[in-house]
């Protein structure tokens, strides 16, 4: 009898805790994952109608559409657009191109002015705070500075052609200067002295765009000079206007310097959805309405990748990875290393060798064929419906009221040679025996 192989150096030893560490690792990646899925609705922009938090426009856009009114969302450029849409654009960035700052050289273009004009001046954030010299943006938070796009010239070239041509559109600026499209419009913004406060407004003149509305209140973040021509539609009790209606050729332009009016959290104050859902509702009778959001960084040319990642599919893929590793990891046993299937295969015939041995050596005959006829009546009482305590014959008549008398006659047959077995030829007679009525057993 050959002593089996030692089992390898280290390799008693208990995997248990590295499957604690990663349980802990797997608890703290899904908290991770369910924090941020709670905060779904704060991965947008702010007056994006994708975001859902007090600084969002989604509750604007869904009091559109259950109003029935033809609302849409709006992600690709502004360079190709239909005739019948009307576009409304919450917090753009009009911002002028590189090449309307400096020549084709990369040098100043040239105006003695145009240093000056270079300088960006943004809005103060709805919190009271102000943001300088054009290196952060209030409105755009977080990662989203790195997704939000500025209008290019040809796109403004575009949007006024489109509005020429008898289109609406609402612009609700993110600047208070620099904004090329104001300055298309000959439109100029002055800062309120107290900052970006709530006001109380009230139509300026009776108007379609203002129908069934008497007092609307959102924190103004500038007050408009308007051109000849241009007709008040909001403003103060000190007569300051904050929303207008600009003719461009057969086209007019809704101009809102309080764009807050817009947010989930001045939505529901005095007669503000009302002002909505009267301007959004004149503007859908010359076609649907579109909501911009290319320009808050939601484009429908972004790689699958880029998606996944603005709307949280890599953690979906993440827990999809961690799961196929921890699969992978649960297939390897824990504890100590089975034997071999060679090795453990030549143990058990090395053991049957030594213990046939120790029967023959020391004529244990009987006994050995009283375990086979054991281990027979193990198998086939549970068939018979008894218990091999019960005995050879009371398990025998069972079967053969159950319809199983070959199986009964082979069990007789092992007894039978049980009680004469004396050498080792017998023994051999009832193993033969007992592997014909196991194979029975399985037919």
């Amino acid at each position: 009898m050959s002593d089996p192989a030692p089992p390898p150096r280290g390799a008693s030893r208990d995997h248990f805790p590295l499957l604690v560490i990663a349980g802990l690792a797997l608890l703290g990646y899904v908290a991770a994952a369910v924090v941020r899925a709670a905060d779904r609705g704060n991965f947008a922009d702010a007056l994006s109608t994708y975001r859902s938090d007090q600084r969002g426009a989604r509750g604007l856009y869904l009091l559109a559409e259950e109003s029935g009114l033809a609302v849409r969302r709006l992600q690709h450029d502004l360079e190709v657009l239909e005739p019948d849409q009307q576009l409304v654009m919450l917090a753009v960035d009009g911002a002028p191109d590189l090449e309307d700052l400096f020549g084709d050289d990369g040098r100043d273009g040239g105006a003695p002015d145009a240093g000056l004009r270079t300088v960006a001046v943004y809005w103060p954030s709805s919190d009271g705070g102000v943001a300088d010299g054009g290196a952060a943006r209030p409105d755009h938070e977080g990662l989203n500075v790195f997704f939000v796009v500025s209008m290019s010239k040809d796109e403004r070239k575009s949007l006024l052609e489109h509005v020429r041509r008898g289109a609406t559109l609402l612009y609700a600026p993110s600047r208070a200067s620099g904004d090329q499209l104001l300055e298309e419009l000959h439109v100029e913004l002055r800062q309120p002295s107290s900052g970006a406060e709530p006001e109380a407004l009230s139509p300026a003149a009776p108007s379609p765009f203002t129908a069934d509305v008497s007092a609307v209140l959102a924190p103004v973040r500038a007050y408009q000079d308007l051109p000849t021509g241009a007709v008040p539609l909001l403003d103060n009790e000190d007569g300051e206007v904050v929303m207008s209606l600009l003719p461009h050729g057969s086209g007019r332009v809704v101009l809102l310097t309080a764009p807050d009016l817009a947010s989930n959290q001045w939505l529901a104050q005095e007669d503000n959805a009302q002002l909505w859902l009267s301007t959004l509702g004149m503007m859908a009778h010359a076609g649907p309405v579109l909501f911009d959001e290319f320009h808050h960084g939601f484009t429908s040319e972004r790689s699958v990748a880029e998606l996944a990642s603005r709307y949280g599919l890599h953690f979906a893929i993440g827990q999809l990875l961690l799961g196929l590793c921890l699969w992978a990891g649960a297939l390897r046993r824990f504890g100590r290393p089975r034997a071999p299937p060679e090795a453990e295969r030549q143990g058990g015939a090395d053991a049957l060798s030594a213990i046939s041995r120790i029967y023959r050596e020391g004529r244990h005959v009987s006994h050995a064929a009283q375990q086979i006829l054991r281990g027979l009546l193990q198998d086939l009482a549970p068939l018979a419906g008894r218990r091999p305590q019960d005995g050879p014959r009371a398990v025998g008549a069972a079967l053969e009221r159950r319809g199983r008398r070959d199986l009964a006659a082979a069990l007789a047959e092992v007894h039978a040679l049980t009680d004469t077995a004396s050498t080792e030829r017998d023994m051999e007679r009832i193993a033969r025996a007992a592997a014909l009525a196991r194979r029975r057993l399985t037919t």
